[in-house]
């Protein structure tokens, strides 16, 4: 299944969070070099990581963004399972009739 961007933006937030070369970034969000220079600098330009020295470090404003993420990603897929259980039961008592 393809990723949607936030989950990418999300994956490098996470791995910048200690400092992360370039190449590590690019391995463990499992992009290529092309793609996660264009990533980085996104997220450079918009202040939600740093570069120091060869390090890539998530930002407070970065911290913040990827704890959000992840708060909705939760509550996502909190609320689809809820929904996936209601439906279950939904059509128990359909066939049950």
């Amino acid at each position: 299944m393809k990723r949607d961007k936030l989950e990418i933006i999300g994956s490098i937030l996470l791995i910048c969070k200690i400092g992360a070369k370039k190449t590590e970034i690019v391995y463990k969000a499992n992009l290529n070099f092309k793609n996660g220079e264009a990533y980085l600098q996104w997220l450079i330009d918009r202040e939600l990581i740093t570069k120091e020295e060869k390090l890539f470090k998530t930002t407070p404003k970065g911290a913040k963004l990827l704890s959000d993420l992840q708060s909705a990603s939760a509550f996502l897929d909190f609320s689809s399972r809820a929904r996936s259980v209601k439906s279950k039961k939904l059509k128990a008592e359909e066939m049950a009739l």
